[in-house]
């Protein structure tokens, strides 16, 4: 039989084992791994960079610890990539080689974490980069023979999925190379032809892209066409219709609208050609533009608006591009654009879409004349009552924070709009929606 004062001291002592555990588990769950994991691998870095080697290998040692309870996922491949190149920094291939291995054992368990494409494209790189970690640290113990089965896996990988075309130009080198030092035919001469057009693709792609940064147009389209010819050549196919679009850009710039439209038409039709080529095909909206701006007839720019309307940042870098007369003369082309998709948009979103318009006017001082141009394509009924009361209304609604606006154009504004939200309450007097913008507006026009 248990005595109360027995019973009293298991009760303290049960209490105490249970403030213990909830003490130990509070302090286990405010431990943030994330963040000490972070740490230990900046603190490698430092110390890498300082060529402190052992100190480095030290820091991942901690991470490797910290990356077992924060998000595996986002630190774990990590962790060991940076052991790898430690590893073999210190003249240790074979225990590069074993983190190597971990790494692509941990990639192959990654394919179902999620079900995105995003993050399959991203899992392809991951597992690609590990098996070519892999046969580096091969190659640094002399196992050529080994690391070249490795690296026609990972050639053939990167090339039959979307990887980044510098991780598989690199791979691709590193096979040939091999290759070339055992001196073997087991490949084909094809692939050392393919090696060397990736290199080829990836230098004029570059050169391409920086003459771009630097606005000069008139180099681009030579450029251009050589980096569609060579993107082909190594089925870079998005590349090649990218490479389009640039030269199109450049053909738009320099006043040549013809040969700009020839561009985006033949990036279309490329792209077409490949349907299977999910990146090639994205790259056409940026085709859709170019072929919408410079379309003669219009009948294009219809079809093709509910894609371009994606690139209403672009908008303003293809006027920046131009000298301020033609930007000018090109504003209300570009924005007739916006126009054709704004309709098929929920009310708000439309009403969103005139509001950045008018800031887009003000931004190149033009407000006047956008609505000048606007109150004409309402008088041609190419635009509704709804189209012309939400752009009065936004005009109204920036005016409030611009000077840019007079007091009496905002005024004018407002009873414009307050005169058009009338009439549509007339047709329909129990719109909530049109309503609550007409109560708005009488206050604004006090």
């Amino acid at each position: 039989m248990i005595r109360k004062s027995q019973l009293g001291r298991l009760n303290w002592g049960y209490a105490a084992f249970i403030c213990f555990c909830c003490g130990w588990l509070t302090a286990c769950s405010t431990t943030n791994h994330i963040a000490k994991c972070d740490q230990a691998l900046a603190d490698s870095d430092a110390a890498f960079q300082k060529k402190d080697f052992a100190r480095a290998m030290q820091y991942l040692k901690v991470a490797a610890a910290e990356a077992e309870f924060s998000d595996a996922t986002v630190h774990k491949h990590q962790v060991l990539r940076e052991q790898i190149a430690v590893a073999l920094a210190q003249n240790d291939p074979v225990q590069a080689e074993n983190f190597a291995r971990q790494l692509s054992k941990f990639e192959a368990g990654q394919e179902h974490i999620e079900n995105s494409s995003t993050w399959r494209t991203q899992w392809n790189e991951d597992v690609v980069r590990a098996d070519m970690l892999l046969g580096d640290t091969l190659t640094a113990q002399h196992k050529k023979t080994e690391a070249l089965a490795i690296y026609k896996a990972a050639d053939d990988r990167a090339r039959e999925l979307n990887v980044p075309i510098e991780l598989e130009t690199q791979i691709s080198e590193r096979y040939v190379q091999t290759r070339k030092e055992l001196g073997t035919t087991q490949a084909s001469p094809d692939r050392e032809a393919l090696a060397e057009a990736l290199e080829n693709y990836t230098d004029l792609r570059d050169k391409m892209y920086d003459l771009r940064s630097h606005h000069e147009w008139a180099k681009v389209p030579e450029v251009a066409d050589q980096v569609v010819k060579t993107g082909t050549e190594c089925n870079q196919i998005a590349g090649a219709v990218a490479a389009y679009n640039v030269e199109a850009l450049a053909e738009y710039v320099i006043g040549h609208k013809d040969k700009a439209h020839e561009c985006a038409a033949r990036a279309i039709k490329l792209a077409h050609e490949h349907n299977d080529d999910k990146a090639a095909n994205e790259n056409v909206t940026d085709s859709s533009l170019y072929l919408a701006i410079t379309d003669k007839f219009g009948a294009q720019t219809g079809i093709d608006a509910p894609s371009v309307y994606k690139l209403i940042s672009a908008e303003d870098n293809l006027l920046t591009y131009l000298d301020p007369a033609r930007a000018d003369r090109e504003f209300d082309r570009l924005m007739e654009l916006r126009f054709y998709t704004i309709r098929p948009q929920s009310r708000d979103r439309r009403f969103v879409s005139w509001s950045d318009w008018v800031l887009q006017c003000l931004k190149f001082k033009r407000l006047n004349k956008g609505c000048a141009w606007a109150d004409r394509l309402y008088a041609r009924k190419q635009l509704d009552t709804e189209d012309m009361a939400d752009c009065d209304e936004a005009v109204v609604d920036v005016a409030a924070d611009n000077p840019q606006i007079s007091k009496g154009e905002h005024f004018s504004r407002a009873h414009k709009a307050i005169a058009l939200r009338e009439q549509l309450r007339k047709k329909n007097p129990n719109d909530a929606f049109n309503n609550a913008h007409l109560a708005a507006l009488y206050q604004r026009a006090r």
